[in-house]
């Protein structure tokens, strides 16, 4: 029982990150994140709810897949689509594609 709530957590912990990452390379003005509810759909999909910058007006519901990790997929208040730099305005980038673009600039070890 104890070994499936650490699972539990680190999961979170994990597609926490990916949202961070997310919001700030496809967003403008992202300093921080609250996170206000988690839970999972009856289709078993996971979802975050939260909110950027201390302001409960820009909020989200990110969602995950339980095989797979947050990507992008959810929704968002009006005021937070506000804040989608202007190169993404069509199309955010995927988690995936922001990790390969970093995993290209950095210099390999």
């Amino acid at each position: 029982m104890h070994h499936k709530k650490q699972e539990e957590e680190a999961f979170w912990a994990k597609q926490k990150s990916r949202i961070e990452l997310f919001y700030h390379y496809n967003y403008i003005g992202i300093n921080s994140f609250t996170y206000t509810k988690t839970h999972k759909l009856p289709t078993g999909t996971y979802v975050i709810e939260g909110y950027v910058n201390d302001n409960p007006q820009l909020s989200f519901n990110a969602n995950a897949d339980p095989n797979t990790n947050f990507e992008g997929e959810g929704g968002e208040s009006a005021e937070l689509s506000e804040m989608v730099k202007p190169q993404y305005a069509a199309q955010t980038k995927s988690v995936s594609q922001i990790l390969k673009e970093k995993n290209k600039s950095e210099p390999s070890k």
